[in-house]
């Protein structure tokens, strides 16, 4: 079984008014794959993986992601991840 590498490491309980999950930039993983309308790998301190479009990044360094709660990405052979 191949390891499963977030793009970006989440507190799943920092929700902003919108309904997106908060994340900063010393949680990325991956900064080249943290782009707004890109989609990344985001996970919490228990590997709990999901799917995210990249909403917004603020001048603050603040990231916006809408999380897909349904995705669970898995790790596949070349190291990318896909959703099941």
């Amino acid at each position: 079984m191949i390891a499963l590498t977030p793009d970006v490491w989440a507190d799943y309980n920092q929700i902003d008014d919108d309904g997106h999950v908060l994340v900063y930039l010393e949680d990325i993983v991956r900064v080249e794959r943290v782009v707004v309308g890109g989609t990344v790998i985001v996970a919490d301190p228990e590997a709990k993986a999901h799917t995210a479009v990249v909403v917004a990044l603020s001048p603050s360094g603040t990231v916006s992601l809408d999380v897909d709660w349904s995705s669970r990405p898995t790790a596949a052979a070349a190291g990318s991840a896909t959703t099941g």
